[in-house]
């Protein structure tokens, strides 16, 4: 849906009451030039600039506002270098795009968008010019409200409760809860599983799922498509559990999941659906409880570098913040291996370790 421009030139005045949802958050942009810094867009201050390369149409700019935002009003401060036709557009995932405003005949100076919509991620994407220079804005600035509970969605499916099936089969389970799993579990064998979905969008899925040796494979598809596809983690036996996450794009009302395995190997004892960050928090807190103690991290507090040892082979570290947010992801291949927390706000971090003897999660404190 397309919202007209409700303003432009002169001086701008964002709702009242409100707060500039962008200001300071995380950009990133499809080209920079002389030294003006695309973090330049959201610092609040009018001195300095984002500009793009000169010349080259398309270009992009984006902001990640860190959780999901209804929004209602935009306001651009270009410099001379302004865009004659662009659009504003939001994304949950930062890969898929759906235009909220869209405008060929765009004249610079202060433009205030009013426009309605919800994302993650806003991106201002330039496809003509005005000027042979490139695109330069002196301040972008986002107004809403961050989504409340009453718009999140999550639901918790036992991987047994299946309404068909092909191959499996069910047995008692040691996991936190209790109750029971799907296993015996080989390649092509499937589940169908039926959801109502409240709002198309993106979603996260966690599933629960041990094995004893990883690399299995294991397909979420809807509609006869395959929206996404894991690679199941090594967690040392059948029932050793540990949550892996992906994310999927669904279609609003009742739908019919299949979960389908290219290759075996593996159990699985239940699988979420939700739309909140947090939910990834609250996955991880269930692996804190199987914690391995062999790996060694330190200092914790740690101010600028923290070291990990003990594990063999390779390693992925994910860090997220107490709302469920991955804030950094790396690759760890030999030991001592060090990872620069530098950039970190002062805080209290889940660091999620994965290695070849399973996961540990472990709260950190940066100084």
């Amino acid at each position: 849906r397309v919202y007209s421009l409700t303003g432009s030139g002169g001086n701008t005045t964002p709702p009242s009451g409100s707060v500039n949802l962008a200001l300071n958050k995380p950009v990133t942009a499809s080209s920079v030039i002389a030294g003006n810094l695309a973090s330049y867009i959201n610092d609040g201050n009018m001195n300095t600039r984002w500009e793009s390369a000169q010349g080259i149409d398309p270009q992009w700019i984006q902001v990640d506002l860190q959780q999901v935002c209804n929004l209602s009003q935009v306001v651009l401060k270009w410099e001379t270098a302004s865009a004659k036709a662009y659009q504003i557009q939001v994304s949950n995932d930062g890969n898929s795009w759906t235009t909220l405003y869209s405008t060929t005949t765009g004249s610079g100076g202060n433009e205030t968008i009013n426009l309605s919509g919800t994302g993650r991620y806003i991106r201002l994407y330039g496809t003509q010019r005005n000027t042979g220079w490139g695109y330069s804005i002196w301040e972008m600035e986002v107004y809403g409200t961050a989504q409340t509970s009453s718009n999140l969605f999550s639901q918790k499916i036992e991987a047994e409760n299946y309404i068909a099936m092909s191959g499996i089969g069910i047995e008692n389970t040691t996991d936190v809860g209790g109750g029971q799993n799907v296993g015996w579990i080989d390649a092509n064998d499937w589940m169908d599983y039926q959801v109502n979905i409240p709002i198309s969008g993106t979603y996260n899925v966690v599933y629960r799922l041990a094995s004893p040796e990883g690399g299995g494979q294991l397909q979420f598809i809807v509609n006869n498509s395959t929206l996404s596809t894991i690679t199941i983690n090594k967690t040392g036996g059948w029932q050793n559990w540990t949550s892996q996450s992906t994310s999927v794009t669904l279609p609003a009302g009742n739908i019919t999941i299949r979960l389908k395995a290219i290759s075996g190997g593996f159990n699985i004892n239940w699988f979420e659906i939700n739309n909140s960050l947090t939910q990834n928090r609250e996955a991880l807190a269930i692996d804190e409880t199987h914690n391995s103690k062999e790996l060694k991290l330190y200092p914790n507090p740690v101010k600028n570098t923290l070291f990990v040892e003990g594990f063999s082979g390779t390693a992925t570290v994910n860090i997220y913040d107490l709302s469920g947010q991955k804030i950094l992801s790396q690759q760890l291949s030999n030991t001592p291996s060090a990872i620069n927390l530098q950039k970190l706000k002062k805080g209290i971090y889940l660091l999620d370790i994965i290695t070849d003897k399973g996961r540990q999660v472990t709260k950190i404190v940066k100084l």
